[in-house]
Formats: structure tokens, C-alpha cells, sequence
């Protein structure tokens, strides 16, 4: 892996990791807030065909890449781009 390929695959284990906090943080917040059934809406939620067929369009360019493409730099640039900025929300 070169220098390129390292910054961006720190790139997206950053953009991993936010991810992971702001679901911690979306937790806490409707814990606190003592959000009733909750935990049951978003097991219904992904259960719900409709919006994972929405989640599977939004990365269906990103699997038809990684399906085509002979180079893991291309790969990485373009998983980066399917993921959100830092600071902003989904």
C-alpha cells in the first residue's frame, strides 16, 4: 500500500468511525429521552423492504466497482465518496 493508498484508507476508517459515534451518540439520546420502543422501530425499519432497497440503490454503483475494478485505489476512492463528511449529518 503506498502513501496515497494509506491517506485514503485512513480516510475511511475516520468516516467509519464517525459513523459508530453519532449511532453511540443517536443511542444515548433516545435513551435519555426515554424514546419508547425505539429498538423495535429500528429493527421494523430494517426489516422494512422498501428502505432497504433504498439503502441498496444509494451503493449500487460502489458494489458494481468493487465487482469491476482491478485497482484497490480506485476502490477506496470511491467507498469514500458514498460515505458522509465528518461534521454533517446523514
Amino acid at each position: 500500500m503506498n502513501a496515497d493508498e494509506k491517506k485514503q484508507m485512513m480516510s475511511a476508517v475516520r468516516a467509519v468511525e464517525q459513523l459508530f459515534f453519532e449511532n453511540a451518540a443517536l443511542k444515548t439520546v433516545l435513551i435519555t429521552n426515554r424514546v419508547r420502543n425505539w429498538e423495535g422501530t429500528v429493527q421494523q425499519l430494517t426489516a422494512d423492504q422498501t428502505v432497504g432497497s433504498e439503502m441498496r440503490a444509494k451503493f449500487k454503483n460502489l458494489y458494481e466497482q468493487v465487482e469491476q475494478s482491478p485497482d484497490e485505489s480506485n476502490l477506496i476512492e470511491a467507498f469514500l465518496r458514498v460515505l458522509p463528511k465528518s461534521g454533517t449529518t446523514n
